[in-house]
């Protein structure tokens, strides 16, 4: 997960700050779209003390981001349920290649309705299917 951190570091900034008493204060800040976020409002003492924090806030947002991968390579796909699968060869339009398929023992390969050739389909990644909806619509 260190490059993981390492590029959560690129969303941060570390910037000057004057506070009084304090001639070395430096404010971290998290970059996100056009949106810049300040992480520690009344700045930290040092800028060690600064770099130390944004080592920490690269830290948190990397287990963020690695909890937040919901694809799976498609080896690690249970082969007894259904599953979507990220078809990226079968159309041109990325939406379109997220399929229900499921796993043929018979012919060692993924399956869909969406493919209607003997081939079968070739998805890279998978997603467990949500759960059914309820029934009950109180």
């Amino acid at each position: 997960m260190s490059d993981l951190i390492a590029a959560m570091q690129k969303y941060t900034l570390i910037q000057p700050v004057v506070m009084e008493d304090f001639p070395d204060a430096h404010n971290v800040f998290l970059q996100v779209t056009n949106q810049r976020f300040c992480i520690t409002p009344h700045g930290c003492e040092s800028k060690e003390q600064a770099e130390w924090f944004r080592d920490q806030l690269c830290v948190a947002l990397a287990k963020i981001v690695e909890g937040s991968k919901p694809w799976r390579p498609i080896e690690t796909a249970p082969k007894d349920s259904y599953v979507l699968g990220f078809c990226p060869g079968e159309s041109n339009n990325p939406k379109a290649c997220i399929v229900v398929v499921w796993w043929e023992e018979k012919y060692k390969r993924w399956h869909s309705d969406f493919a209607c050739d003997e081939g079968g389909v070739k998805p890279t990644h998978w997603l467990p299917l949500p759960a059914p909806l309820s029934e009950n619509k109180t």
